[in-house]
């Protein structure tokens, strides 16, 4: 079974009603079906399957395994793929994500290292089985680099795929683009 989380959005919707919507869908969802759960997503939805995967750890949900596509990790937006990769990825707006941030996180600059927010901060210690998959030419590209550096460090079970020649959220064209298969 799949349960699609259709989480509230900023800037209607600041932080962290996203990402307290993915928790409650995700408890009510292994509740409800009796079953552990598998959490997938991609961009924003890549971010909130690690968050959430975080806060799990050791909780009364199991969570067996995590699928992160392209995820934007750090709201710090310090990794170095944000610039260098810029002219690379034709799908991304890199000169927004401050504004999207913003908007995300309102004025209140610290909650970019809030791990509900930044999951790269969080304490991954006890992560389930975790798939990161990043194109070679996306702007998260380091995001999602540097997270499964971190979840590997913590002693987890990661898998670092990156497809070569795919842009941010390639899976979207699977069919219709060559390499995206």
């Amino acid at each position: 079974r799949v349960l699609n989380v259709d989480y509230r959005l900023a800037p209607e919707h600041r932080f962290p009603a996203a990402h307290d919507d993915c928790l409650r869908a995700t408890r009510w969802a292994a509740r409800a079906l009796h079953r552990d759960v598998v959490l997938i997503g991609d961009s924003v939805g890549g971010n909130l399957s690690l968050s959430v995967g975080a806060l799990l750890i050791g909780a009364d949900v199991t969570v067996r395994g995590i699928v992160s596509i392209s995820p934007l990790t750090d709201f710090t937006l310090s990794s170095p793929s944000l610039t260098t990769r810029r002219a690379r990825d034709p799908f991304t707006y890199c000169a927004g994500l401050p504004e999207l941030r913003q908007m995300y996180l309102g004025d209140d600059e610290a909650l970019a290292r809030d791990p509900r927010a930044s999951p790269l901060f969080a304490d991954v210690r006890g992560l389930a089985p975790t798939l990161v998959q990043m194109g070679s030419e996306e702007i998260c590209y380091d995001d999602g680099l540097r997270m499964a550096g971190r979840i590997h460090e913590a002693g987890g079970r990661v898998r670092f795929e990156e497809w070569q020649g795919m842009f941010h959220t390639w899976h979207h064209y699977a069919g219709a683009l060559s390499g995206a298969d």
